[in-house]
């Protein structure tokens, strides 16, 4: 019976925990994120560098 107790606390604890936690952000996403912004970021320093030089259309 104490066993069984025991068993039946630690399952719903754990259930809880993975209830009640903060879910992480994909990985995939994150990457995909920062990847994008460093493109945006180096468009925008091209077409600085192509107004600088004259280049612009």
């Amino acid at each position: 019976m104490k066993e069984t107790t025991c068993l039946g606390l630690l399952v719903c604890g754990l259930g809880l925990y993975f209830w009640i936690k903060p879910s992480q952000p994909d990985n995939r996403d994150l990457i995909i994120q920062q990847q994008s912004q460093q493109i945006q970021q180096l468009q925008a320093e091209q077409r600085g560098m192509e107004r600088a030089l004259g280049l612009s259309r």
